[in-house]
């Protein structure tokens, strides 16, 4: 069946584990060194983990196990081991699946909430305990520990259920980084999702499928041996020319270096708008004032995006991947520079010519805007960061059929296609 193990476990020799598990440490290694300069802490500083002696690696990981269920269902399906709150990355594959996916094959969502949630770190503690003492005495960094116990952990997990295939969102963080080396060295079946399109870096970690929304991202993906599923391009809308910055919209990054409300207050004063709305980002959870300042208002979390861009004349973002979303819209976007940690243009957007940019504290005026959106090559190149470029991938819905299954072994045996 379509779940089934791509190889037995008993057949993975010990090079391709020990591969697999020293290329996870080094992006490991690589993720926490840029998160460690994101936050102006040094190479020696180890503030990131719970403590450098054993409690806290066992701690590290039995927190990385709370992503997954003691017991996983031995039934085919696929499974997403995330929170889903409303505008969350997790509810977009979550809708995405519900409309494009295979009917007869489950997306079954895993979220560690509540009561059970202190259940489960219970659980987790002992077969850490247990799975620590199987790695012996290894002269690793107390961090690197715990994230390979937490690794051998998951895969004990997926060994109970060799047809659970884990989807794993393309923007990923350590906790997704070991449910997929996890299956992976099971021998299960490891999905990667695209979730915005200029996330096209397939990180080796054994995957095996991958759900793409771009040709830049299937491409990616199938360079890295993935069977590939295709979510349907969107249909480009084209800019409306702007009047009058009446409403002007800010879709709020998570990493900004400013409060949204003394963001929003700059902006009003660069664009002389009448009213300013903020789009939070969707992890940005910290209470905000209930009594705001007269024309700034804070849109409801449930607000679909494309329901924002329909009153907002034009939008302005940092480094947020929304930014393309909302040029497809139709609606008017602005890059601003210097406005959260990623510095300037980080995705290339306005280095492409796609979106229009300007200096932090600064907005281009309305025949700039309208100048810049009408040019007929702005229009493609949106179009060309977006589509899959005359290329045809199978779509989402024949994931888990018989066809998927011949897709996915011709991958596995290369020579079945005639090459190495």
């Amino acid at each position: 069946m379509a779940g089934m193990r791509t190889t037995p476990s008993s057949a993975q020799t010990k090079r391709r584990r020990a591969g697999l598990m020293l290329r996870a440490l080094r992006e490991r290694r690589l993720r926490e060194s840029i998160s460690r300069k994101a936050r102006g802490a040094s190479e020696r500083d180890n503030g990131g983990s719970l403590g450098t002696g054993p409690l806290g690696v066992l701690k590290q990981a039995g927190m990385y196990a709370l992503n997954m269920p003691w017991r996983l269902r031995s039934a085919p399906g696929a499974w997403l081991f995330e929170a889903a709150p409303k505008g969350s990355k997790a509810a977009v594959v979550l809708a995405h699946w519900a409309a494009h996916g295979p009917a007869h094959f489950p997306l079954q969502q895993f979220d560690r909430t509540g009561a059970l949630r202190g259940l489960y770190r219970v659980l987790a503690y002992p077969e850490a305990y247990v799975t620590r003492l199987a790695l012996g005495r290894r002269h690793l960094p107390p961090d690197d520990l715990a994230f390979l116990t937490a690794c051998l952990v998951a895969e004990r997990r997926f060994q109970r259920a060799p047809q659970a295939i884990p989807v794993i969102i393309s923007d990923i963080s350590l906790r997704r980084m070991v449910v997929a080396v996890g299956a992976a060295l099971s021998g299960n079946r490891v999905l990667w999702w695209q979730i915005d399109y200029h996330m096209t870096t397939v990180m080796r970690l054994g995957f095996t499928d991958a759900v793409a929304m771009n040709g830049r991202g299937a491409s990616a993906a199938r360079d890295a041996a993935c069977a590939v599923w295709a979510l349907p391009a969107p249909t480009l809308t084209s800019i409306t020319p702007v009047a009058r910055i009446g409403t002007l919209g800010h879709a709020y990054n998570a990493i900004v270096k400013t409060d949204p409300v003394a963001l929003a207050e700059q902006l009003r004063t660069a664009s002389a708008a009448d009213r300013i709305l903020i789009r939070l980002h969707p992890r940005v959870s910290k209470p905000h004032p209930t009594t705001l300042p007269e024309g700034i208002e804070i849109r409801p979390r449930e607000e679909a995006l494309k329901d924002f861009c329909a009153i907002a004349d034009v939008v302005v973002c940092g480094n947020s991947a929304v930014q393309l979303k909302i040029a497809v819209i139709g609606t008017p976007v602005i890059h601003m520079g210097e406005m959260d940690v990623g510095g300037t243009d980080t995705y290339g957007f306005v280095a492409s010519e796609a979106i229009l940019g300007s200096p932090f504290g600064k907005l281009p005026s309305i025949g700039d805007i309208n100048r810049f959106y009408a040019q007929p090559a702005v229009q493609a190149r949106i179009s060309s960061l977006i589509s899959y470029g005359g290329e045809a991938y199978e779509p989402l819905n024949f994931f888990g059929t018989q066809r998927a299954q011949g897709l996915a072994k011709s991958l596995a045996d290369p020579a079945q296609e005639g090459g190495a």
